[in-house]
């Protein structure tokens, strides 16, 4: 994995990117990747509701209880 990172690299600067460059995108894309992480956990577990913050968890999965009930009474 090492090799084809250098390789990789090695084929930017051939093409007139710089190391700087190179370096720069990296460190924005891992600051926008943690950004959307961090986005993603956050809406996965919260949701706005009348009761100021819900668990989104929660409330899938009494979600799917509701729907095994109702699979379970059709059949």
């Amino acid at each position: 994995m090492k090799r084809n990172v250098k390789a990789l690299k090695d084929f930017l600067v051939k093409q007139g990117y710089n190391e700087q460059e190179i370096q720069q995108y990296l460190e924005e894309k891992t600051d926008k990747q943690k950004s959307n992480m961090h986005r993603a956990i956050v809406g996965l577990f919260f949701k706005k509701s009348d009761f100021k913050i819900m668990p989104k968890a929660f409330n899938q999965w009494k979600r799917w209880i509701e729907q095994r009930k109702l699979t379970k009474q059709w059949a």
